[in-house]
């Protein structure tokens, strides 16, 4: 399964982080963006041999990683 297709049955599930990344496209194509979905790459190691980052998307060329919050903001945020 295209991990689009994915991050959409997550959503229609109501994982809220599914729903999250589902706005952040539709906000950056919103605005004109160019929006690529990058494909999955879990627990992959850079050269030093440290955790890197797995960016989810490229908007308009640069790397973009969303993430969702489940709770509300409150004054410590």
């Amino acid at each position: 399964m295209a991990v689009f297709d994915k991050l959409v049955e997550q959503a229609k599930a109501g994982q809220a982080g599914s729903l999250g990344e589902l706005e952040a496209i539709q906000r950056w194509l919103d605005n004109g963006s160019a929006v690529e979905v990058l494909p999955e790459h879990q627990n992959q190691l850079n050269a030093s041999g440290k955790p890197r980052t797995n960016p989810d998307y490229r908007v308009d060329g640069k790397l973009r990683e969303v993430k969702s919050r489940s709770d509300t903001l409150d004054n410590e945020w």
